[in-house]
């Protein structure tokens, strides 16, 4: 060496408090290299046995992320150095990362085995290395994942005694399981395997990559380690104190994303071999992707987003899926694909209760319920009995959670959540359910006892209250009878079809074959039981403040509000003139006959005709011509109403005029 390449080693910081007598054996076995530009001189991994002074010239260095895209760390010229903390390390000592030549570079390469000695006795150049070396991993750590940029900026004020950057050899114990938590540790270079023992001795494994936190659930919870953790190969990890992390936690909430969506990812079972990674993507940020490599061969890849609450898992080579999505907003929605009966994707975006159930399902290849699936862009459930119970509207397939959301948006009545989400707006027997949500939960006892048969098909029943005072009743309106039928509550709403000022109704019912509830009362029913119902409710009310006639098309069951309109007339405003046409498919279906008879014969201004056909556009027309301009009800089954709706559209009378009741939106034995 020149006596200027001397003193130009002299200059740097790992030279400048070292004797001449020396620096000069340190140099005597040095080599001077000259490299050409573009040449790899330190290769990330390898074992390290020496460190380089440039002289002349320049070099890059440089690493790989998760995804092998290249990052550069740092650009070094005349006068630097590197590949010393090759060298420093406690245990096995590994190239941290990628050195290359700019230019055409000379560099001053100096053995391992002649600086040691000479470093160790100066403590001062040993803690400024450590120092250094610390840095160096906080700035590779900061440019592979942005998740832990709060942590760096936190541990660089912390002293070197509350972290360090350790270099371990392959198959050493980082911790075993049960131990009581000391530190936690970051992957900064290798991997690292996670032992959980599981029934008969056997143990289950996740091998941890790069980027990786691990040993931060026993910190933060203050409870033994759950796993045994191993190196796999040659390893460099940042451990932090205990103590140290906590404070790190309680102040960085990017930090507590993080352990979050790591705890939700500890929770999927572990089968076959699986492999996680830490790692960035433009959409979603900061990611933790776990790969599941089945001893079928197949591969499932399952990704959690770290900032943002959304989760996707994917089975390679599906085919064909079919997809089923719920979608609340933009913010929260779920699909799944689904192939051959089995789970093959998952998309979640927001919380999803059942996201575990659902990526077991994936993982052990069961096969989906097909109900479920029916059922799921609705429910967003997957179990049956969380599907049932979250539901509130089986009309409108409104749930619970959609209705939760509507209310504390500020919708705080009844009326307002139905025209929001359309519940309460087909059979209404959701009626009592939403109240129950809004706080107004209110049911009577009462005493169900049949009163009539007025056909095969056809029966009354009476209620008689026998606790609390009901709302008052107005002509139209159903209340929701809760019967006990073999162990099981049963709910449904039924129009009154008669009423008396003791909180007495009568409501009318048509049997329907396949209704559970409806042939327990049609065969079974012997006696009086108790029930429970709610007060009268319903908007299908006659509009007494108009003086206009009311003309009432009436079809099968139908007929259940007018005679209560009737009624209320006879006793209220018997002037008012009201017709009501009433069709049946049969002259037994008829009810009321009698009682309408009577209301003839005691209210002038009351009349009723019959008709056993389909009723014709210009039978419509003409009896509502034969009125003037009459406030106009129609209640029945959903094609029979269409029919009346479409004369009257085809014939422009006005819609402020028409009020619609099909005979299920009135909670009528349809909708058992």
């Amino acid at each position: 060496m020149t006596d200027e390449e001397i003193i130009l080693a002299r200059e740097t910081r790992l030279f400048q408090n070292m004797s001449d007598s020396a620096l000069r054996t340190i140099l005597q076995s040095a080599q001077l290299l000259r490299v050409p530009a573009n040449t790899l001189i330190v290769r990330e991994g390898e074992l390290a046995d020496s460190f380089f002074i440039i002289i002349e010239g320049s070099v890059r260095v440089f690493t790989y992320d998760s995804e092998h895209n290249m990052i550069a760390l740092a650009r070094l010229n005349k006068n630097n150095y590197f590949g010393e903390q090759g060298i420093i390390g406690e245990n096995t000592k590994t190239r941290n990362a990628n050195v290359e030549t700019i230019h055409n570079t000379l560099l001053l390469k100096i053995r391992a085995e002649s600086i040691i000695p000479l470093w160790k006795e100066n403590k001062k150049l040993i803690k400024h290395l450590r120092e250094v070396s610390y840095q160096q991993a906080m700035d590779s750590l900061k440019l592979s994942t942005t998740v832990y940029n709060d942590i760096i900026s936190i541990l660089k004020n912390e002293t070197s005694a509350r972290r360090a950057v350790i270099h371990c050899a392959d198959g050493e114990l980082i911790f075993r399981c049960n131990d009581q938590p000391d530190n936690v540790y970051i992957i900064l270079k290798g991997r690292v395997e996670l032992l959980f023992p599981v029934e008969n001795g056997k143990q289950e494994k996740i091998i941890l990559n790069e980027g990786q936190l691990f040993g931060e659930l026993g910190v933060i919870e203050k409870k033994p380690r759950l796993a045994t953790a191993i190196t796999n190969g040659n390893v460099r990890l940042l451990s932090i104190h205990g103590d140290c992390f906590n404070e790190v936690y309680k102040k960085n909430d990017n930090l507590k994303k993080l352990l979050n969506s790591l705890k939700q990812i500890y929770q999927l079972p572990r089968i076959g071999s699986v492999e996680q990674y830490t790692g960035n993507t433009k959409k979603t940020g900061p990611t933790i992707t776990t790969i599941y490599r089945m001893d079928s061969g197949k591969i499932i890849i399952a990704a959690r987003s770290v900032l943002f609450n959304a989760f996707t898992m994917t089975v390679s080579n599906a085919d064909n899926p079919v997809y089923y999505r719920f979608f609340q907003n933009d913010n929260n929605y779920t699909q799944l694909a689904v192939s051959d009966g089995c789970l093959v994707g998952i998309e979640s975006l927001g919380m999803w209760d059942d996201l575990n159930i659902a990526c077991q399902m994936m993982l052990k290849n069961e096969k989906v319920d097909l109900d479920i699936l029916k059922n799921f862009p609705t429910t967003r459930s997957f179990s049956r009995e969380k599907m049932q119970a979250e539901i509130i509207c089986n009309c409108m397939s409104v749930t619970k959670s959609k209705l939760q959301e509507c209310i504390d948006r500020g919708l705080r009545t009844l009326e307002s959540l139905s025209k929001e989400t359309g519940a309460c707006s087909v059979c209404c027997s959701c009626t009592q359910k939403i109240l129950k949500l809004l706080g107004e939960d209110i049911w009577h006892d009462a005493i169900l006892k049949k009163e009539k048969m007025h056909s095969d098909d056809i029966c009354s029943f009476l209620i008689e209250t026998t606790s609390g005072q009901t709302k008052p009743f107005l002509p139209g309106q159903y209340i929701i009878v809760q019967v006990k039928v073999r162990d099981q509550w049963i709910e449904r709403p039924y129009t009154i079809s008669d009423f008396s000022g003791k909180n007495n109704f009568r409501i009318t019912i048509r049997r329907k074959k396949s209704g559970l509830l409806t042939a327990w009362l049609f065969g079974e029913l012997s006696c009086d039981i108790p029930i429970k119902i709610s007060d009268p409710q319903g908007k299908f009310v006659l509009n007494t403040d108009e003086s206009a006639p009311i003309l009432c098309f009436a079809g099968g069951i139908g007929i259940t509000p007018f005679i209560t309109y009737a009624k209320f007339l006879k006793k209220n405003n018997p002037s008012k003139k009201m017709h009501i046409l009433y069709s049946a498919s049969d002259k037994k279906n008829f009810v009321f006959s009698d009682e309408f008879s009577l209301l003839e014969q005691t209210l002038p201004s009351f009349t009723v005709s019959y008709d056993e056909t389909k009723i014709s556009d210009e039978k419509i027309m003409g009896l509502v011509d034969s009125f003037s301009n009459p406030d106009i009800y129609i209640c029945g089954p959903e094609g029979y109403c269409k029919n009346i709706l479409a004369a009257l559209k085809k014939n422009q009378y006005s819609q402020n005029k028409i009020h619609l009741e099909e005979f299920v939106h009135a909670g009528l034995p349809s909708q058992n």
